[in-house]
């Protein structure tokens, strides 16, 4: 009994020392894995793992702009970000979360002096419909380091949002015209998705046109991720 006892405090402190290491390496992941599937950057407040639930918690998340147009400010607020992860399917390429519940405080949408949008600069957003003004891009699917496809599967994301804020500088002033819509959306749902572009359009659908500004956005609510 007493060997038990040893084992277990060993254990814990295993998990105490390298609880918080292991956290940052996978905050150290995440924000790259963003970076090489989104084309954004991204800056985490905090990260905690749970082993036991196989979840993980992220708050204070950040999406920054892409290079171009207003870069390294923010796109998108995310006060919180919570998963549930398939961990067995890590071991055969596949990123599976059974659910995810993701609250964004502020979606922030920028159309720059040449009428590009900041979301049209990222690969959150399928590239036919970009608009026809658009520098073409081609999508990839994530890899791992060893050059390795991942397959990427969503079954559930419940989607709860504040506001978003529209900025146009499409007429060439310094100072932009601004509109802010208060959404207040809670639990929207999105379901089966397979890839980035296709939850970044239906984000889109979700958000903007609940906003009432289709017309500003044009071709990026009337075509999806196939």
């Amino acid at each position: 009994m007493n060997r038990f006892y040893s084992i277990a405090a060993a254990v814990l402190a295993v998990l105490l020392v390298f609880g918080p290491i292991k956290d940052l390496l996978i905050q150290s992941a995440l924000v790259s894995a963003i970076r090489s599937n989104t084309g954004v950057d991204a800056k985490i407040g905090y990260l905690s793992t749970n082993i036991f639930n196989q979840s993980l918690t992220v708050r204070n998340m950040k999406l920054l702009n892409p290079p171009g147009l207003a870069a390294g400010e923010v796109m998108a607020d995310i006060p919180l970000a919570e998963f549930k992860v398939d961990v067995p399917a890590l071991f055969s390429n596949t990123l599976h979360v059974p659910y995810m519940r993701l609250v964004v405080r502020e979606a922030r949408v920028i159309r720059g002096r040449d009428k590009q949008y900041n979301v049209n600069m990222t690969k959150l957003v399928p590239a036919a419909a970009a608009g026809a003004g658009a520098q073409p891009r081609q999508e990839h699917p994530a890899v791992t380091s060893g050059g390795k496809a991942w397959q990427i599967r969503f079954d559930l994301v419940s989607l709860n949002i504040g506001k978003v804020t529209m900025e146009d500088y499409s007429s060439g002033r310094d100072k932009p015209r601004t509109m802010v819509v208060e959404l207040h959306q809670k639990d929207m749902e999105i379901r089966d998705v397979t890839s980035f572009s296709q939850f970044g359009s239906a984000f889109l659908v979700q958000t903007v046109a609940p906003a009432g500004i289709e017309g500003i956005l044009g071709s990026l609510l009337r075509k999806r991720a196939r």
